[in-house]
């Protein structure tokens, strides 16, 4: 039974993992789409919002994952990237929540020059 619940786990996170990373290349594709100008505004920050939100969740997962599959004397160290991986999920499903549709709206109106930096969610 140990073995079969250790072999979930490893299916898991291996595709976790392979969710969060699909979405870290899919963000930094949209950076690069930006800077060249392949894009407008509005498509970039389509691209690379919707493609952050592809990142905190499977990243979790795996953290929690690697949680269970290490030994106890080390679970000390996974339980603080427990910690830091909600703090990070949190904030970034948060962030994407909101300043997706600000982003948006401002792109249309030609208010945003570069939406996905930080002074087009402040307003530069």
């Amino acid at each position: 039974m140990m073995a079969k619940q250790t072999k979930l786990l490893y299916l898991i996170g291996f595709w976790a993992a392979i969710v969060a990373f699909v979405g870290a290349v899919g963000y930094i594709v949209s950076a690069f789409l930006q800077v060249f100008n392949v894009v407008g505004p509005l498509q970039d920050s389509f691209i690379g919002y919707r493609t952050s939100l592809l990142i905190p969740v499977p990243f979790l997962l795996t953290m929690l994952v690697l949680h269970y599959i290490i030994p106890a004397e080390k679970k000390f160290w996974t339980h603080t990237a427990i910690a830091f991986a909600i703090i990070y999920t949190t904030y970034n499903t948060l962030l994407v929540r909101v300043c997706s549709p600000i982003l948006t709206v401002q792109s249309q109106n030609g208010n945003c020059r570069y939406p996905m930096s930080v002074g087009g969610v402040i307003g530069l």
